[in-house]
Order: structure tokens, then sequence, then C-alpha cells
């Protein structure tokens, strides 16, 4: 939070554009996609807490994104991620557990078959100050 605010950034900001709720998200994607497959041309924008964080090198990143009671994973790799590559280890390395974050990113499966979201871009629209339990 110092270090955002020494940089005259805003840690709270004031808007993100929501496209679907999770709930929603679920229901209108789960049947889309076959495992290991993404909707070309498609971007949505989703927003939740970060219930669990799992590296997989510097590279890989996967997310569960919760709300509404529902969660949906959200990976975050170099290679979907629009925008410098420093700027793809900065937020990475910002984001914890307990964070609410905006994603933006295009609807898909991954490799196992689970519900995903392959970030492109993504913004703390909350830190968590005190981790949850």
């Amino acid at each position: 939070m110092e270090d955002k605010k020494a940089a005259n950034e805003n840690p709270y900001p004031h808007k993100f554009h929501v496209d679907l709720s999770i709930k929603d998200y679920i229901a209108k994607y789960t049947n889309e996609t076959q495992d290991g497959q993404q909707l070309e041309g498609v971007t949505v924008s989703i927003a939740g807490r970060i219930m669990i964080k799992r590296s997989s090198g510097s590279k890989l990143h996967f997310y569960d994104i919760q709300g509404q009671g529902l969660k949906v994973q959200a990976i975050s790799d170099l290679g979907s991620w629009q925008g410098e590559d420093d700027g793809f280890h900065a937020k990475n390395a910002e984001t914890k557990r307990g964070d609410i974050v905006g994603i933006v990113g295009v609807p898909g499966k991954s490799k196992r078959g689970e519900l995903s979201i392959f970030v492109k871009d993504m913004l703390v629209l909350s830190p968590c100050l005190h981790m949850p339990p």
C-alpha cells in the first residue's frame, strides 16, 4: 500500500467494469468449450476474492476466484498476458490471498477440464490487509 502511495498510484481504484458475475460466468461458459480450449475472440471481465494462489514456475500462476459462494479458476500465464513481461511479474507478485481483484480474460477450460478464465489483465481492487484464516 505504501509503495503504491509513494508511486502516486491509487491503491483503491474507483471503478472496474464487470461483464458477468461469477455465477453468470459459470452458467454461460460451462458447456461452451472442450478441455484445454479457449474461446477465441471473446473477452469478459469478472471480479472476486482470491481464495487460493498457486504458482507453477515464474510464468504460470493459478488463482481460485470466489464470489457469490461460487468459484472459478483464473490462469495467468505469460503467453496470454497483454502488455510487458515486467507488468506480468509485478501484478502476480503484488496479488495475494484475500485480495479482491478484477480480471479481464478469455473464457476456456484447463487441460484437466476445469472452467477457467485465461487472464489478459488483472487489477487489484482492494488489497487484503489481514490474511484470512
